[in-house]
């Protein structure tokens, strides 16, 4: 099956009727997908009305799909291949057979008309409502709609009625965008139409997908009948998902973000319906992107809480929602959190790797929530795994590094740090049984996560990498009975290059241990895509890795020798602690018995005495950090 980029905008609705259409712009390009994903086909000789309860004065009929026993029946395309996308009701956002998600126009539920495998026939779907009895009279007949035109194959569809729930009943033709009549909606647009009823009856009306074998989709929603003229709805803000390209999210504070610097740039990408403007403000941060459409980037000048606000707008009216977030830049020695590469609200799903003397990978997530000076150092790790089994090979080792980086290139022959072996701040090796917690070497589904402790915490700088290696021996045979691991993790879907999915983080590396070394998992898809299909798109994923930090370095004060080069006195003190002849560029950390930093200082501050009224008694290390390196020596506080 060959791959085809197809187009799905969150942008905006304009006002419209069925004969009258405003065309929308597009942001957001998705690739095909082989996922599967939930798509409910109901029996259709069973089938029971369920109509959505309304008060609204002159509503006669309302289907907006959110039922699991919805009465409609849906019909398929004769003579339809086995890899046909079927037609029926999204229960998860997902068009059958594409990545990327879509929201509903009304609730959670709609109805979707994918393609057929190519060399099938073309497509013929229909979605056939259960009765509806009409007394005379003039109706409004009116529904959502999303198509495409993607590479000229033209997704049209059709509205009929008529006397029964088969196909050969639907005579009567409400409005048809097949065919020289087809048009492009690329966001959900209203279509509605008039109908005069002369005579009162039962009618089944009947949505119709057409399109050539090889399209892509038509979705449909939010079916009514009414003896008004429906409007447009007011715009809709359903949510706002969170994407950085710099920086690494709390995964135990809410909204909190770790900067290195700030030039970094934090993205966000409202999802919306029915807007045909967009208006973002903030406070607290500086906007970096053009304000007129769905996405939005912005940058801390200093710590602090960012207020962003949109304002979206059509001729129905406005919407507002505001979003905060708490920016860390270079966080308080002794600050401790755990860190993750996942925004707030987004979720793993399992990725299934097989380990062998054939596929001896190692996979690393990536983190660069540090400047190129700053320093932390790490505790623990907290990894997901979703499933695993290794039978006879649990006593097999594997390890855990922490490696920093090095420049490497990008898919566009653009600079990308990367992994680097030759640079490793620290490991634990371990078996099988014990990095899984069980004596069998089995996990399993829906998985747990595990606690790596670090036989003592790992100092790191800068860019940082915490590498899986599933490294086994060479007498390991390949087998998906024995020898499996899926470790959670987050795909975002796959998108262009441009303009939104550098934003999306793909902190996933991989190597297979040898002389290739290690590469980007979004950039390796970047390179493969563009050589088989010609177009730059990438996968954006992150691993479910979640390191134990504490910001600033960790010294084993029981490895702490007296350094000639630093003088410092009294010793035993008690209020105050004076440096000699101190560089006047010098850094200095006070650290515990632990190795905790619990304060910083520069030369200039403590020229006349380090204060230490708030220590409690007992030894500590003093750090002094100048141009000629690093110089320590303990002291007792009395």
């Amino acid at each position: 099956m060959k791959t085809k980029i197809y187009s799905l905008s969150l942008l905006l609705v304009c006002c419209m009727t069925a004969m009258a259409i405003v065309p929308q712009k597009r942001v957001v390009k998705d690739l095909r997908s082989d996922k599967s994903t939930t798509l409910i086909v109901q029996n259709q000789q069973k089938a029971t009305a369920v109509v959505t309860a309304t008060n609204e004065e002159g509503v006669i009929y309302v289907e907006d799909f959110e039922e699991d026993a919805c009465a409609w029946k849906f019909i398929q395309t004769p003579g339809e291949t086995e890899n046909a996308q079927q037609i029926g009701i999204v229960t998860d956002n997902v068009i059958p057979g594409m990545t990327g998600t879509c929201p509903a126009a009304s609730g959670d539920r709609f109805v979707a008309g994918s393609y057929e495998d190519e060399g099938g026939p073309d497509v013929n779907h229909w979605a056939i409502s259960d009765a509806i009895t009409l007394a005379p009279g003039t109706y409004w007949v009116s529904f959502f709609v999303i198509n495409s035109n993607l590479d000229g194959t033209e997704d049209g569809f059709r509205l009929c009625y008529g006397a029964n729930a088969s196909v050969a009943a639907m005579t009567n033709v409400v409005v048809d965008y097949t065919g020289e009549n087809f048009e492009l909606f690329e966001d959900w647009t209203l279509i509605k139409k008039q109908i005069t009823v002369e005579a009162e009856g039962t009618f089944y009306f009947g949505w119709n997908h057409q399109a050539p074998a090889y399209a892509y989709f038509a979705l449909f929603d939010w079916f009514r009948i009414t003896t008004f003229e429906p409007e447009n709805p007011k715009p809709i803000i359903l949510g706002v998902n969170n994407v950085t390209h710099y920086g690494t999210w709390s995964a135990l504070q809410y909204n909190t973000i770790y900067l290195p610097n700030t030039d970094a740039e934090i993205g966000l990408a409202a999802t919306t319906n029915f807007v045909d403007t967009y208006d973002w403000s903030a406070v607290g941060v500086i906007l970096t992107y053009e304000d007129s459409t769905d996405i939005m980037s912005f940058t801390y000048p200093q710590i602090g809480v960012a207020q962003l606000s949109l304002k979206v707008a059509n001729n129905e009216g406005d919407t507002t929602a505001t979003w905060e977030y708490q920016g860390i830049l270079k966080a308080a020695a002794g600050t401790t959190d755990f860190l993750t590469n996942f925004a707030p609200g987004e979720e793993p799903n399992s990725m299934g790797y097989n380990v062998s003397k054939n596929y001896k990978m190692s996979y690393a997530e990536g983190f660069n929530h540090l400047d190129t000076d700053e320093e932390a150092h790490i505790k623990s790790v907290m990894i997901g795994i979703y499933e695993a089994y290794f039978e006879d090979y649990g006593d097999s080792i594997m390890s855990v590094r922490i490696l920093g980086g090095k420049i490497g290139q990008g898919a566009a022959g653009q600079n990308i740090i990367i992994p680097d072996d030759t640079k490793e701040f620290g490991r634990k090796n371990m078996t099988f049984k014990e990095f899984l917690n069980d004596q069998d070497a089995y996990v399993e589904a829906p998985g747990k996560l595990l606690k790596i402790t670090f036989d003592e915490p790992i100092n790191v700088t800068g860019n940082y990498f915490i590498a899986i290696d599933l490294v086994q021996p060479d007498t390991l045979k390949y087998s998906l009975d024995n020898n499996y691991i899926s470790i959670l993790c987050l795909d975002r879907g796959n998108g262009s290059a441009q303009p939104t999915s550098w934003w999306r983080p793909y902190t996933v590396y991989k190597s297979w241990n040898d002389e290739d070394g290690w590469v980007s998992e979004g950039e390796y898809y970047r390179t493969l895509l563009y050589a088989q299909h010609e177009v730059d798109f990438t996968f954006a994923q992150s691993l479910f890795v979640m390191p134990e930090v504490v910001f600033g370095p960790y010294v084993n004060i029981n490895n702490v020798k007296a350094d000639n080069k630093l003088s410092i006195y009294p010793t035993p003190a008690k209020d105050m602690l004076y440096v000699e002849n101190m560089a006047a560029d010098a850094t200095v950390a006070i650290m515990d018995i632990m190795g905790r930093t619990i304060a910083n200082y520069t030369a200039t501050s403590v020229q006349k005495g380090i204060s230490l009224k708030g220590l409690a008694n007992g030894i500590y290390v003093i750090s002094v950090k100048d141009a000629a390196g690093i110089h320590t020596s303990k002291f007792v506080k009395e």
